[in-house]
């Protein structure tokens, strides 16, 4: 499999009910003992589309800190953002969570605006790129990740393969294209504003017209994909990091 960059998102973490507002000084193994006496409780909305997405940290996290009683649930960032509307004007302290995870940047400016967000900075706090947190302590970026056009070249042979909007048209890619439903995604909705912007209505009619899988999420296409089920996408992604060998 190969892939060209595209696009970039990031994933924001935004820390509702965390306490303290000037930069953390404690150790990780004080906070932990804090935490433990008064508890043990965290709740997180981890962002992402599928049930086990959020695993390969939360395992590391239970690990390091095994005493604490970690409840969580995967879902969009308008699900999480819903819901914790919700829960504050139930005044239901047990569905406010202790962090959510969103990539809708807007939340940000919304909840920061009506003082709904308490103001936290974790040791290191200057290390942290500018534009990945906010100046406040009130949100700071969890990880970022590149929009990806993924191929299978078992599927698809290379010299065949889509690398660009309009070769996504060609006939020959008939069912085997696979994309992400654009109103479950903001960035795969802005992919698709821009690709309207760019080429007009027609483009998107076309693209249609070659019948492509639609899905839920960001994640299923690359799994998709990487399974053999399907040889093309443009609406999913990957880390910041060396495609492997």
């Amino acid at each position: 499999m190969t892939r060209l960059i595209t696009t970039l998102i990031t994933l924001i973490l935004i820390m509702p009910n965390v306490l303290a507002s000037t930069i953390e000084t404690r150790s990780l193994d004080e906070l932990y003992a804090e935490a433990v006496k008064e508890g043990g409780q965290l709740i997180l909305r981890a962002g992402g589309d599928k049930d086990d997405q959020a695993d390969y940290y939360l395992d590391m996290f239970k690990k390091r800190f095994p005493k604490m009683k970690l409840t969580h649930s995967v879902d969009l960032s308008f699900y999480h953002a819903s819901r914790y509307d919700n829960a504050l004007e139930s005044s239901a302290d047990i569905n406010i969570p202790d962090v959510i995870q969103l990539q809708t940047l807007h939340d940000f400016d919304y909840y920061s605006e009506r003082g709904l967000l308490e103001s936290y900075k974790p040791k290191n706090w200057e290390k942290i790129y500018p534009d990945y947190k906010d100046p406040h302590g009130h949100w700071v970026g969890l990880f970022g990740v590149a929009f990806t056009n993924v191929f299978n070249n078992k599927i698809i042979a290379e010299d065949k393969a889509p690398r660009d909007a309009l070769d996504y048209l060609n006939p020959a890619l008939k069912g085997k294209v696979i994309l992400t439903y654009p109103h479950t995604d903001d960035a795969v909705l802005y992919q698709f504003w821009n690709l309207k912007e760019q080429y007009g209505w027609e483009y998107l009619e076309k693209l249609v017209a070659t019948n492509p899988t639609w899905v839920r999420g960001t994640s299923m296409p690359y799994v998709a994909i990487n399974n053999g089920w399907y040889g093309a996408s443009f609406t999913t992604s990957w880390a910041f990091v060396p495609w492997p060998k």
